[in-house]
């Protein structure tokens, strides 16, 4: 039953497209113990148009597939539209993203 439940839920996972485009809003998904700073979250989102929603400290598996999905599909976003400039100026950090190369 368990395998079943399982082999349902990641099909469910794979058929949810995430769509980002200019018209549709976006935010990053941040998960913690504290939220990201207004400021912080208002000066990235006046800058490339994407804020934040903080979902707390506790997380269950598929919100993390989820938000892991959701942030990487605004991430690739950002990064054909900037660059990759904006994982060194934001300030907090969205859930499942690599922002910097520690090797620098």
């Amino acid at each position: 039953m368990l395998f079943l439940l399982a082999t349902v839920l990641s099909h469910a996972q794979e058929q949810e497209a995430i769509v980002v485009n200019d018209s549709l809003p976006k935010q990053f998904i941040v998960y913690g113990l504290a939220p990201p700073s207004r400021d912080d979250v208002k000066e990235f989102e006046d800058k490339y148009g994407v804020g934040s929603i903080s979902m707390g400290c506790v997380i269950d598996p598929l919100s993390s597939v989820r938000a892991t999905k959701n942030n990487c599909a605004i991430a690739a976003y950002l990064d054909q539209k900037y660059g990759t400039v904006w994982r060194e100026e934001i300030k907090y950090h969205p859930y499942g993203l690599v922002l910097k190369n520690k090797n620098k």
